[in-house]
């Protein structure tokens, strides 16, 4: 054997060596990140428990029974997001799901503690679980449990959907019928001037969307359009919505209208949002983004308190923070500039300020 093979293999033992040490630190690392996660998703199930326990005590009987349970859970919510700086909807879904995994799928949670399942797997466990009548559950959970620990997410989300449908007894058109109701538009702000617009629809009509503006791009495409299929497909989209115009009247006129050419049939609604303070011409700071239309404005010392209506004791809050804040342990101290200092049941204190003018 020449110098040269021996210091190919040496090189080889230690790069195996290398990886092994690499691989083995990155599994431990995944395992403890799913302890973690099992932690945090039995912390959320217990202050949701709590929430509802003590929903009567803390939340004024004004309040009919199963407003109150929602409000303290609120509550709860909303003092977990401001600890860290989270968005109270995201803490609210995450509760949501560690109920779910919790008290439904307990040996999905056990096999998250010990690290023999990620979260995504978890998530896609009680994803899927939720359209699984009750009769079905335990087959369910055993079988696709089994998938999991040992497979890659993706597979077994498409093993769970293959799974669910063979437990359940409601025929998929019937499902389908009543998912229906669920279809909307979102619009979601993106960066640098974009947006994204959201349909969830019927299967066959998103099909067909699709293939619509497929066949659009196609013909412009063809017809020496240098726009990207991508460009062309967003392009046509925008087209069919704005002005009517199908891949049909396309046929006369194959290229796709470009969004400049659409433009002018957009009718645009236009919302300022001014703080008080800055209309008064105290301070030039914009407040939240919040639409003015779904604001309160609220007096920070109430009206019955001595509260004065003035720019130093109105603040715009949404309706949600608007009626948490008159809850028991809740107190907000409005300071000069439209700084809002909030101190939440637990005792911890928030400051909120004004955003710095956009323009």
């Amino acid at each position: 054997m020449t110098e040269t093979t021996l210091t190919a293999i040496r090189a080889s033992d230690e790069y195996a060596a290398r990886l092994a040490e690499f691989s083995d630190h990155y599994a431990d690392i995944q395992r403890r990140r799913a302890a973690l996660d099992a932690e945090e998703a039995r912390l959320l199930a217990r202050s949701a428990a709590y929430a509802d326990a003590f929903a009567d005590v803390t939340v004024p009987a004004i309040f009919p029974p199963a407003e109150r349970q929602a409000l303290s859970r609120r509550s709860t919510c909303a003092a977990l997001a401001m600890a860290t700086r989270t968005p109270e909807r995201t803490v609210q879904r995450a509760t949501n799901d560690a109920e779910r995994l919790v008290n439904d799928a307990p040996a999905v949670l056990a096999s998250l503690e010990a690290g023999r399942i990620s979260a995504r797997h978890a998530q896609t466990i009680i994803d899927q679980l939720s359209d699984v009548p009750t009769a079905g559950r335990t087959v369910f959970l055993a079988e696709v449990l089994a998938i999991a620990e040992e497979s890659t997410n993706a597979n077994l989300r498409r093993r769970a959907r293959v799974l669910r449908e063979r437990l359940h007894p409601e025929s998929i058109t019937a499902r389908a019928k009543r998912s229906e109701a669920d279809r909307r538009v979102e619009f979601e702000p993106a960066a640098d001037g974009m947006a994204w617009v959201h349909l969830f629809t019927t299967a066959p009509i998103a099909q067909g969307i699709a293939e619509r503006v497929e066949a659009a791009a196609a013909e412009s495409r063809q017809a020496g359009d240098t726009r990207t299929c991508a460009q062309l497909q967003a392009d046509a989209l925008a087209a069919l919505a704005l002005t009517g115009v199908t891949p049909d009247d396309i046929m006369s006129s194959p290229v796709v209208p470009h969004p400049i050419e659409v433009q002018e049939h957009i009718k645009p609604t236009v919302q300022i949002t001014v703080p008080a303070l800055t209309m008064a011409g105290v301070s030039d700071a914009p407040g939240c983004g919040r639409r003015a239309r779904a604001c309160d404005l609220d007096h920070s010392v109430a009206w019955e308190d001595g509260g004065t209506t003035d720019v130093g004791n109105l603040a715009c809050l949404c309706r949600h923070h608007h009626r948490m804040k008159h809850l028991p342990g809740w107190n907000l101290d409005h300071q000069p500039g439209g700084v809002l200092e909030w101190t939440t049941p637990d005792g911890k204190h928030h400051r909120t300020e004004p955003d710095p003018a956009p323009f």
